[in-house]
């Protein structure tokens, strides 16, 4: 029997009824189809190289030999870039790299230097050995390079090893696509994640990496939107300036701030140079890959089988985001939606527990007005839970059809359990939040991350 068909851009398959590991495989391999299908080609200048190698960790031996990838984007060197850094103090040395010399001198930008395996997070020679990558990678391509890392906190990069695999990826050409980026930065990711739209005759795509660590404030997590379009260096922020707000920003799997958390938009401007009329529909574009994106990454999230969508309306307070955090990373809330139980208890005690802990100058009307839906039904009014005869079976049966495996590798759906939280403060602040559910596959995995 064939695997069912996968939409032209979500890369969604539609999940059967009866599962096995053949069907998985052929469903992944659908997904992957669908998403080199979408997007096969980078857009104009880009160019991708990888590789990978081995290396013995001098941190832990014992575990032999790993394997790491190495991949290079290169591109003309252009001014034409924004970049969003993780707001962790303990960053990672490739974040310390680029503010002291990307952001702090802006020089044109020309490559992206790329591993994943190791996050190069507070070890003794580690912004020494990002230097030492980019310098030679700079040494045989015009502009400056983007050192980007991501993998285990604590270890050194194998800096010899990774040495030895540049030059090979310094040679020119390139030949890798976009499914190859997507996959090349993976780490604990299920299945890649490549987004792509069209805008004006030009290509805007998108890829990237996390699937736990993640956190607004960027929410361990790497991302990269390329485009082709002309757009002078003075009016980029115009376009690409704040993308992240309503998107990466948005988004928690498990509450912990990464370290070495990059998103970076960048331009090649071989394209042509569109009218200024034509910024809206290109910033619509970049927001929409990166939300889309984001989602992914929720959806991905290690040992994920429920995405939660909190949206919070007319908040009488200072951010409504708040709030909507504090449902999606609540444990007991997390832990109740892997169980498929619709425990509105545990829902209305995280909201309340917010607002006497955060909001204690807010009017307490908003108790008055206060209206929680899950779905369509309404659960909390007026002060007073709405449960009558079936309203838990109903809620428990909404939340389960939108389950998925926790370890399978290809996106099953892109449904959500929505939670909508309304204050009923008129005008008041508003903002929607995607994070996860938690379960024992979750534990499993980051128990074993390093074993």
């Amino acid at each position: 029997m064939p695997p069912p068909s996968p939409t032209s851009l979500s890369g969604v398959i539609a999940r059967s009824t009866i599962s096995s590991p053949s069907d998985d495989a052929a469903r992944q391999a659908a997904h992957r189809a669908s998403l080199s299908a979408a997007t096969p080609s980078f857009p104009a200048g880009f160019s991708l190289r990888a590789a990978k190698l081995s290396f013995v960790p001098k941190e832990a031996p014992s575990m032999g030999p790993l394997p790491m990838n190495v991949c290079l984007l290169s591109f003309p060197p252009t001014s034409s870039y924004e970049i969003a850094l993780t707001r962790n103090v303990l960053c990672g040395a490739p974040i310390t790299y680029i503010r002291d010399n990307i952001l702090a001198g802006r020089p044109p930008l020309g490559s992206l230097l790329i591993n994943n395996k190791i996050s190069n997070v507070c070890a003794p020679t580690g912004l020494a050995d990002a230097a030492e990558l980019c310098k030679a990678v700079e040494a045989a391509l015009p502009g400056a390079a983007l050192p980007s890392s991501t993998g285990v906190i604590g270890w050194s990069l194998p800096l010899p090893e990774m040495l030895a695999a540049l030059p090979p990826l310094l040679e020119g050409g390139g030949g890798g696509t976009p499914l190859d980026f997507a996959t090349a930065i993976m780490t604990t990711d299920r299945y890649p994640k490549l987004r792509s739209r069209s805008v004006g005759g030009s290509v805007v795509m998108g890829v990237a990496k996390g699937a736990g660590m993640i956190e607004p404030n960027l929410g361990t997590m790497l991302a990269y939107v390329l485009l082709d379009f002309d757009i002078p260096a003075e009016d980029f922020e115009e376009v690409a300036g704040g993308v992240v707000d309503g998107s990466f920003n948005c988004v928690s799997v498990d509450g912990d701030e990464s370290t070495s958390d990059t998103v970076v938009v960048v331009s090649s401007n071989e394209g042509r140079r569109p009218d200024r009329s034509e910024y809206p529909l290109i910033r619509e574009a970049l927001e929409g890959i990166c939300g889309e994106l984001a989602r992914d990454i929720v959806r991905n999230g290690e040992g994920t089988s429920h995405v939660i969508a909190c949206s919070v309306l007319n908040y009488p307070g200072a951010s409504a985001a708040a709030v909507a955090k504090k449902v999606v990373n609540s444990p007991l809330i997390k832990t109740a939606i892997a169980g498929n139980d619709p425990n509105i208890g545990r829902l209305a005690s995280a909201i309340g527990s917010y607002m006497g802990k955060h909001e204690t100058g807010v009017p307490t009307t908003w108790k008055d007005t206060l209206r929680i839906k899950i779905g369509d039904d309404v659960v909390f009014d007026e002060g007073a839970f709405c449960l009558g005869p079936g309203m838990e079976e109903k809620l428990s049966a909404y939340i389960k059809a939108r389950q998925f495996g926790e370890s399978t590798c290809y996106p099953e759906t892109e449904e959500c359990v929505e939670i909508e939280v309304d204050f009923g403060c008129e005008g008041g602040d508003k903002a929607k939040v995607w994070g996860s559910d938690l379960t024992k596959e979750y534990v499993s995995v980051n128990a074993d991350y390093r074993s």
